[in-house]
């Protein structure tokens, strides 16, 4: 089960890059998209995606969700992304609402132009001599420098603003930690990190951990950890920091099994935990995570970025945006027995049940059967016998909580 669930999510992946330049992709894609039909592992918009990757057609109508030749579609003048099979579809959609977010992805104003590309290349010819410095060669290619420097130092504006928000900066010396860090990301970097002592003012020690790394080192002075980072809380090495950040940590992806047992970690420490989104809706499926009964974390701040990176468009309409939303949390608000309780749980066991919920039961119980199996020991759950596990749900008012936050949604949809 957890194979076929891993084997269609990374259909989507390959398909949004593939699809138009390897044809060979088309059966593989139709036996995704049936897949996904019949076992309902993704949502209503995984389908039709997955639907429209095994039409082979380029475009299709952003209202209906039908796959057609772009050719055969309207376009949104505006934004140049938005496709429609007629009028009335445009009319329908309410596009205005995001054609501004989507036209910022491919369109940037200081780089406009009426030209279009040539379909074959020109002869090379050399750059001329009076190109002898950055400004001219900016001003040569026509290049605004801004959207590089936008791209490039995101993660260091981020930290930046932050910390000061934190009051960290007041502090003569003070030691953070980066979590999930991986190599292609995070450890590049690190370069730029090293200018913050100077923009924030004070001495800082930076430790960077994750089990992705390729090996524990010590790059530039920062030291690097290969661990997952509950792991490392508890090694020798591990010195408490003052702040903890999280750059796009995927919390919701159920294939990150030790992203549990750390954050059980984090918030029993009352550390500050700071945590950057892409997008809306990553923001909020993490969100979920961080709200849900069995974590409860405590939100002390939630902000729209003004240092993300520049905008990137995806095949499927979607906008990302490296560090586009900020959370700060701090602490919990379960009860500390309750949270060492569920730490003791194996819990890349219950992960796998966790998947194995995803698959066979119906949406309307699935919720309760998550929270269910998060709380009892996985010899109950692999027994079906749950009563332990609903009984602590009653206990802690786990089950009223969730059945009230129910009717509330089903409210608001009707409204």
């Amino acid at each position: 089960m957890g194979q076929l669930y891993k084997a269609t999510d990374v259909a989507i992946d390959t398909f949004k890059i593939l699809r138009e330049t390897d044809p060979e992709r088309l059966p593989l894609a139709k036996k995704a998209a049936e897949l996904n039909r019949k076992t309902g592992v993704l949502d209503k918009k995984s389908q039709w995606f997955l639907d429209w990757c095994a039409s082979g057609y380029d475009a299709f109508c952003l209202f209906c969700k039908v796959g057609k030749p772009s050719k055969d579609l309207l376009k949104c003048e505006k934004c140049k992304v938005a496709h429609y099979c007629n009028e009335e579809h445009q009319e329908e959609d309410y596009h205005e609402f995001v054609c501004e977010e989507l036209a910022s992805s491919v369109i940037y104003p200081d780089l406009a132009s009426t030209c279009q590309l040539l379909s074959k290349s020109l002869k090379p010819r050399k750059i001329p001599l009076d190109v002898n410095n950055w400004d001219d060669f900016m001003k040569r290619i026509g290049l605004n420098p801004n959207v590089l420097f936008q791209e490039s130092l995101a993660e260091l504006a981020t930290m930046v603003r932050v910390l000061r928000k934190l009051h960290l900066d007041k502090k003569p010396k003070i030691n953070i930690h980066i979590i999930g860090v991986e190599e292609h990301r995070e450890i590049l970097q690190i370069p730029l990190f090293l200018h913050l002592p100077v923009l924030i003012g004070c001495s800082i020690k930076i430790t960077m951990v994750g089990p992705m790394l390729h090996s524990s080192r010590t790059v530039q002075g920062i030291e690097c950890v290969k661990l997952p980072y509950h792991m490392y809380v508890e090694s020798s090495k591990y010195t408490k920091p003052d702040a903890i950040i999280a750059f796009h940590p995927g919390f919701h992806d159920i294939s990150y099994t030790t992203w549990s047992e750390t954050l059980v970690d984090i918030l029993t420490s009352e550390i500050p935990l700071i945590m950057t989104s892409f997008s809306k809706h990553d923001l909020d499926s993490s969100n979920r995570v961080m709200e849900s009964p069995f974590i409860q974390a405590n939100l002390v701040e939630s902000f729209v970025n003004p240092f993300a990176a520049a905008p990137y468009l995806f095949p499927d309409l979607t906008v990302l945006r490296r560090d586009w939303f900020v959370n700060i949390y701090k602490g919990s608000r379960m009860p500390i027995g309750v949270i060492h309780y569920t730490k003791a749980k194996e819990w890349n066991t219950i992960f796998d049940s966790l998947q194995m919920i995803q698959l066979v039961y119906p949406p309307e119980t699935r919720q309760l059967m998550l929270l269910a199996a998060l709380w009892a020991d996985h010899d109950l759950f692999f027994n079906k016998d749950l009563d332990l596990a609903i009984q602590l749900l009653e206990n802690y008012g786990v089950i009223e909580r969730w059945k009230m936050q129910l009717q509330q949604k089903q409210s608001e949809m009707s409204e």
